[in-house]
């Protein structure tokens, strides 16, 4: 289904980032977005229609979501570290959420 172990690094340079500045901030976002999109890239291989439903209607639309919110978003240096903190919940709650569906669908 999905690389676990690509998961679980990427859950770790989410927790070792700290952002310097706004565009720092922004290109850490969308890069560990693309790194979503990438390990999740195989999801027509996944045979359960309910992981698979989820990934598409939950997972793939946040990281839409998220994208357009940094995109968007203006400077607001004074809120960095809301911004930084609730990016790496976010990301956080994706990648668990990848791991532990994929964990599911092997074991069924």
């Amino acid at each position: 289904m999905w690389s676990i172990s690509g998961f679980k690094q990427l859950k770790l340079e989410v927790a070792a980032y700290e952002s310097t500045c706004f565009e720092d901030l922004r290109i850490f976002a969308f890069q560990t977005i693309q790194q979503i999109r990438d390990l999740t890239h195989e999801i027509a291989e996944v045979k359960n229609d309910f992981y698979r439903g989820y990934m598409n209607a939950v997972i793939l639309p946040s990281l839409q979501n998220m994208e357009a919110f940094v995109r968007d978003s203006e400077l607001h240096e004074e809120k960095m570290e809301f911004k930084t903190r609730s990016l790496k919940y976010h990301f956080n709650f994706i990648i668990d959420s990848c791991i532990y569906a994929s964990m599911m669908n092997y074991k069924e």
